[in-house]
């Protein structure tokens, strides 16, 4: 939205998006090689848990409410529901049904 805002037109900022995704795709993957720590790992899948789940919650509030704090405030809300998810899921035992993967 900052590119499209600032001028860049459609294109410019669908390249601007392109290029902040793939940043921010090869420094996770990079921590994720590099790290040897698995609870360095794990803080940042649900960093990047927590941020998804904010934004996404952020966008749709935007689309339904007026008024900014209540934004704000669901939108904690949902970062803390996806990291809690997200932690949830991550701690069952691989092949565990709730992690849509059974294996026989």
């Amino acid at each position: 939205m900052w590119a499209y805002h600032g001028d860049a037109g459609p294109l410019g900022a669908i390249f601007v998006g392109f290029l902040a995704g793939i940043v921010t795709l090869v420094a996770g993957q990079y921590v994720f090689a590099f790290a040897r720590s698995a609870w360095i790992r794990v803080a940042v899948a649900l960093l990047f848990a927590a941020l998804a789940g904010y934004h996404a919650t952020l966008g749709l509030a935007k689309l339904t409410m007026p008024a900014g704090a209540w934004q704000i405030v669901f939108s904690i809300i949902g970062a803390f529901a996806v990291g809690v998810t997200a932690l949830t899921r991550m701690a069952w035992p691989p092949g565990h049904p709730t992690q849509g993967v059974v294996r026989g």
